[in-house]
């Protein structure tokens, strides 16, 4: 007989809940995920002394918000059970840097932050963007243009006029 399972996010994991097979002296439950689209792994093997009515396996595992599926195995002696399966949608958000300072060198403005508080294993890279301007209140957003992208999380901008300087450091994630 194979197990049933259901699965809830659980701040930045999802928890899936296996309940036991009704067949006796099982092995062990394997359980494999799957970012939809993606070919499965095994994120967990239950062992006989963890078994009990009621199971639960965290999966922090995944990097990429969307669907995520899951298919969960009783073994016994080698021979697998009919397949238990559920999924789960898990929505990244926006993730903002944290920290960000920019220190005014002589001929150069260097720009750092720190990762996101939470969720930061999504981010994918960091878009720094810069823009310089003869008035303060001239400098946007809009008018920026890319100088970095990538996992640092610092640049170097070489400047050598005596205009404003503003940055912006945007994240993509997967």
């Amino acid at each position: 007989e194979s197990p049933k399972i259901s699965s809830a996010i659980v701040g930045e994991t999802i928890e899936v809940v296996i309940t036991a097979s009704g067949t006796s002296n099982i092995d062990q439950y394997l359980v494999f995920s799957s970012v939809v689209g993606s070919d499965f792994g095994l994120i967990s093997v239950i062992p006989p002394d963890d078994f009990s009515a009621s199971m639960s396996v965290i999966d922090n595992s995944f990097d990429a918000g969307g669907e995520t599926e899951y298919r969960v195995y009783a073994v016994k002696q080698g021979v697998y059970s009919d397949v238990a399966t559920t999924s789960q949608t898990f929505t990244v958000g926006t993730l903002e840097p944290t920290l960000m300072s920019v220190v005014s060198l002589n001929n150069a403005h260097y720009v750092q932050w720190d990762a996101p508080s939470s969720k930061s294993r999504f981010v994918s890279v960091y878009n720094v963007y810069h823009h310089d301007h003869d008035t303060e209140s001239s400098l946007a957003r809009a008018s920026a243009t890319l100088i970095y992208s990538g996992t640092n999380t610092s640049y170097m901008k070489p400047t050598s006029n005596n205009k404003f300087h503003k940055f912006w450091v945007e994240i993509t994630n997967t």
